[in-house]
This record gives C-alpha cells, sequence and structure tokens, in this order.
C-alpha cells in the first residue's frame, strides 16, 4: 500500500509544480511587458532611470522565479519516474 501512496503523492506534487510554473510563466510574461513598456517611457522621459532600474530589478526575479519553478517541475518528474519504480541499474 505504501507503494501507491508514494506514487499518488508524486503525482500530486508534479501537477502542483506544473501548476506554479504555469504561474510563474504568466508573471515573467507580465514583467517582461511592464519592462518593456519601462524602456519606452524612460527613452521618452516619462519616467527616471530608477524606475527603470526597478523594472528590471522585477523582471530579474521573475526569471529566477520562473527557473526555480522549471527546477522544481523536473525534480518532480524524477521523484514519479522513482515512485514507479524507475531507477539506475547496477
Amino acid at each position: 500500500m505504501g507503494a501507491f501512496k508514494e506514487v499518488n503523492n508524486s503525482i500530486v506534487s508534479f501537477n502542483k509544480m506544473k501548476e506554479v510554473y504555469r504561474y510563474q510563466d504568466a508573471l515573467y510574461n507580465s514583467t517582461k511587458s511592464y519592462h518593456e513598456l519601462a524602456k519606452l517611457q524612460y527613452v521618452n522621459g516619462v519616467i527616471s532611470y530608477i524606475d527603470l532600474l526597478d523594472a528590471q530589478r522585477q523582471l530579474f526575479d521573475a526569471e529566477i522565479a520562473l527557473n526555480n519553478a522549471i527546477l522544481n517541475e523536473l525534480i518532480s518528474v524524477v521523484a514519479l519516474y522513482k515512485a514507479l519504480g524507475g531507477g539506475l541499474n547496477k
């Protein structure tokens, strides 16, 4: 019965990581658009350089979060594979 629980937990974890990835991807796309807008506003003199730097920082933070989401999704795939009995043969 423990194997079924482990597989189920791995599937739930994988699905959750896919959901987190989708949210982080949406956040990344949003901050990328904001950064592009901030660049245009800076070039046209609407905002200061500090505001542009803040937009760049937000984009960088979103990129890091997206990469972490990708990493966690891949780790959950490995855990699912392991729970299903996969692994290295010695």
